[in-house]
């Protein structure tokens, strides 16, 4: 399996860019390109990974791992209008199509009692990267969070008492307050019944 520095060396030939380039283009250190470049770096912190892709216009998950592109189609069933009352339509012929890769997503597997009620033992949540590049895309939400100190919890995340500073809110436990963050994924599906899930 190639190192994801080869997609990314591959991806600036095609395109005809430099390394100094690429780093004007996305705001990173040209001799932190130079590093990546070499390979001697196997996870960059933070959210260089999805600025490299942008810049490069591939998505995060060929940069990182060769995928290709995953779409999901998922049928219409009617829509939610005023009241939050659900109209279904049982003859519609609309289908909403999801690009998984751009999305970023990965799994988490409940063990243990330690989100209940929310989360229990053995449903998977399933978080994504690129939904949490933003303040106003996980205050306030479910999120699997690392700190900057390498920890990582599945906690709700708001606004810590000093700047630059997060406070982690637990179903059951205290608060983690005034942390930095290192990155957030907020949840965006939970599946209750892990045999939906096929696993490798």
């Amino acid at each position: 399996m190639t190192h994801w520095s080869e997609r990314m060396m591959k991806r600036l030939k095609q395109l005809g860019w430099t390394q100094r380039e690429l780093a004007r283009r996305t705001g990173i250190d040209e001799q932190n390109v130079r590093k990546y470049a070499q390979g001697v770096i196997d996870k960059p912190r933070g959210d260089v990974l999805p600025r490299i892709a942008q810049a490069l216009s591939v998505s995060v998950i060929w940069l990182e791992h060769g995928a290709t592109i995953q779409q999901m189609s998922i049928p219409s069933f009617g829509y939610v209008g005023a009241g939050e009352q659900f109209y279904p339509d049982a003859n519609s012929k609309e289908v909403v199509s999801i690009r998984a890769d751009d999305m970023d997503l990965f799994a988490v597997q409940v063990r243990g009692e330690s989100g209940l009620p929310v989360y229990k033992p053995g449903e998977v949540v399933v978080c994504s990267r690129s939904a949490g590049f933003s303040e106003n895309e996980f205050l306030n939400r479910d999120c699997a969070v690392q700190l900057t100190d390498g920890r990582a919890f599945l906690k709700r995340i708001q606004r810590g008492a000093k700047i630059g500073t997060y406070t982690l809110h637990s179903y059951n436990a205290p608060p983690i307050e005034n942390v930095m963050i290192e990155w957030c994924a907020p949840v965006v599906m939970v599946v209750k019944d892990a045999s939906l899930i096929a696993s490798k």
